[in-house]
């Protein structure tokens, strides 16, 4: 596969850039330490900017989209949860949800894109009705603060990442713990579950990502070639590669069965904090810590 940077977005936000979104209909989601959540259109060659959402007192640390393309949900610093109509550009009318202050510091859609998970600083993780805003039960880890939350596609599993290394997977539908991972020795950013689910990664201050076998809990690799914090993961479409970014200011593309690194973007000269792919893989994007997102190809 032949791998190039297509485009360069400069000074997308007014500082670092956390967290990216690829919604199903080619809206590139970013927010900001600046509190702004924006929206971008993919034309083939560029992103334009579409709207620019203002609904947070302080930093956006993380934002999803869900399955369908509809909503976008952003979490902040100022303890709350943002919904965003992908439709009309407009807030939602289902309103902002009180996660209470740091509290909501990664967000996650369900499968079915009625519910959001969310986890911060208790450990635990929150689980808010979409469409109501109303908190559901949610799931106790018992552990340190909770940095990462990913559903898996197929509905079946939340798994959570924790300051302390450890990572837990729950079973949805029984709400009951499958698996304590002690994964890593330092603090677990990012999350990233296979298309078909049976797959999880996790990403680490340690600068390690390793992967594990759902069902079982097992480790089966570990991936080493970052030199510093894993601060994103994402998995390709169609489950053949996955990509990493860290503070080292690089973006890594990995084969998952041969374990090899595929290529290294070197474009960021700052920290880049977030990585996403397009619905089809072909595309996939990125944002650092002075506010550029870059565009990449591989075809």
């Amino acid at each position: 596969m032949v791998y190039t940077t297509v485009a360069t977005q400069e000074k997308a936000h007014d500082g670092a850039i956390w967290s990216l979104a690829w919604s199903a209909n080619d809206l590139v989601v970013s927010g900001g330490l600046d509190g702004k959540v924006k929206a971008w259109g993919w034309t083939g060659s560029k992103l334009e900017p579409r709207v620019a959402f203002d609904g947070h007192a302080l930093s956006v640390v993380s934002v999803a989209i869900n399955p369908a393309g509809t909503v976008a949900a952003s979490s902040s610093m100022d303890g709350t949860i943002a919904l965003w109509d992908l439709q009309t550009l407009a807030p939602a009318s289902r309103g902002v949800i009180d996660a209470d202050a740091m509290q909501c510091w990664t967000v996650a859609f369900s499968s079915n894109g009625e519910s959001i998970a969310t986890g911060g600083e208790k450990g635990n993780i929150s689980v808010f009705d979409v469409a109501t805003g109303n908190k559901h039960d949610g799931f106790e880890p018992r552990g340190k603060f909770s940095l990462s939350v990913a559903y898996s596609p197929n509905g079946r599993f939340v798994a959570c990442g924790a300051q302390d290394g450890i990572v837990h997977i729950f079973d949805v539908e029984q709400n009951k713990l499958m698996h304590k991972l002690e994964a890593h020795a330092m603090p677990v950013r990012a999350l990233a579950f296979s298309p078909d689910s049976a797959l999880l990664l996790t990403g680490s201050d340690d600068a390690l990502i390793k992967l594990h076998d759902v069902e079982h809990g097992n480790n089966l690799y570990t991936f080493s070639g970052h030199a510093s914090w894993i601060t994103s993961l994402a998995f390709s479409p169609n489950g053949v590669h996955f990509s990493s970014s860290s503070i080292d200011k690089k973006v890594k593309v990995w084969d998952i069965s041969t374990h090899e690194t595929l290529h290294t973007f070197d474009t960021h000269d700052d920290q880049v904090w977030a990585i996403a792919y397009n619905r089809t893989g072909d595309r996939m994007a990125s944002a650092a810590n002075n506010g550029k997102i870059h565009v990449y190809e591989c075809s």
